[in-house]
């Protein structure tokens, strides 16, 4: 039994300073995702420190991967980018992208959906619209989440219009809105002000 066991099961309270310094130095241990589990079902969120300290063993992981002769695919440098956008960390996902790219690996929906995310978490929603511009130019096309991913980014900065234009675009293109679609448009306008649109 390990040590957040121990606190958990002894009902000890362990906090969100417990938990991400448990992960901070303890993060090579393979108990580590487990633990992460159980911090949750504890009640704690995880915060971008509880994040970071898993992407550091991540890029961890990779580099073994490395040197012991497997080289990653297109599947794993996804995910790796799925763990920085979950961090809004646009350059380290932009990094692993253009790794990617450069290894002559195979851009999926799946790859763009995880660059998207990172840069519409952190706000960089130029880099969104430039990543969109080069999914059309590879006639990659544009699904319910990749829209889903671009409204909730307009949203965040309460851009209603952009918002609304991708809506338009969405039943142009025949793509079906979902819950999640119209949760981030109404999110958009509440944040301009405009509950009418």
């Amino acid at each position: 039994m390990g040590n957040m066991d121990r606190a958990i099961r002894t009902t000890y309270i362990t906090d969100i300073y417990a938990n991400n310094t448990w992960f901070c130095k303890g993060w090579r241990n393979e108990k580590s995702p487990r633990d992460f589990d159980m911090m949750r079902m504890s009640g704690c969120i995880p915060t971008v420190h509880t994040f970071n300290a898993l992407m550091q063993r991540a890029v961890e992981i990779l580099d073994a991967m490395t040197l012991a002769g497997i080289i990653p695919d297109e599947h794993t440098y996804t995910t790796i980018m799925h763990g920085y956008a979950s961090l809004g960390d646009n350059g380290k996902a932009f990094e692993c992208f253009t790794k990617l790219r450069r290894e002559g690996l195979e851009l999926d929906v799946f790859t763009y959906e995880a660059l998207l995310k990172a840069c519409c978490k952190a706000g960089r929603m130029q880099s969104a619209l430039a990543v969109t511009t080069e999914m059309g130019a590879k006639n990659i096309p544009r699904n319910t989440f990749i829209y889903n991913i671009l409204i909730d980014g307009w949203a965040r900065i309460g851009d209603v219009w952009e918002a609304a234009d991708l809506m338009h675009q969405m039943k142009k293109e025949g793509v079906r809105p979902d819950i999640h679609t119209y949760t981030s448009f109404i999110n958009a306008s509440c944040k301009a002000g405009d509950i009418h649109s």
